[in-house]
């Protein structure tokens, strides 16, 4: 009997590692759904955007992005802090119209080296920009993203939380053109 219940607890310790780790879909469709919400406005609440990214991100966490925009420059990779990313989106004042955000869950693995559960999904944000130009009429700049990204994640007081977050971003900017008066 005692090996029978040393058997049981010591498969109880081992076991937990890794099924505390694996993200169920819902948990991952409820982040993934509340960055959507956030991108699909009439007028993007930038400082709503600082909560999301404040309370989703590990302080620690890696992020690297790399940029291509259709203006054919060449690619640019940018690392990021969680911090160095707050700042950003808290200098981000941009007058965006008929914005909408969406995205397609394509899987999620679990990464035993990294004790971590690893989503892999694409988002797609299309808005327009509304600028002041030098003649103080009102321009729009259509804006279409399309975002790969793997992202880390675990499980942190019930919420998903991102530990590490790779990203391939294509930007793609129409013509501006004036605003109607």
């Amino acid at each position: 009997m005692r090996v029978f219940l040393l058997l049981v607890v010591m498969s109880a310790f081992s076991i937990p590692a890794f099924a505390q780790e694996v993200i169920s879909k819902q948990a991952v469709t409820q982040y993934l759904d509340e960055m959507a919400a956030l991108y699909t406005a009439d007028q993007v609440d930038y400082a709503a955007v600082g909560r999301f990214l404040e309370a989703r991100i590990d302080d620690n966490a890696p992020i690297v992005m790399r940029f291509q925009t259709n203006d054919e420059s060449a690619q640019e990779v940018k690392e990021f802090t969680r911090q160095e990313m707050l700042d950003l989106n808290s200098q981000t004042v941009m007058d965006t119209l008929e914005s909408q955000g969406r995205y397609r869950l394509h899987r999620i693995n679990y990464d035993e080296e990294l004790g971590t559960s690893v989503i892999i999904y694409t988002f797609w944000h299309d808005s327009k920009i509304r600028k002041t130009i030098e003649d103080g009429n009102k321009a729009i700049l259509e804006h279409r993203m399309k975002a790969n990204c793997q992202e880390f994640v675990r499980l942190d007081a019930d919420m998903l939380k991102v530990f590490g977050s790779d990203c391939n971003i294509e930007v793609f900017y129409d013509k501006p053109y004036l605003e109607a008066p």
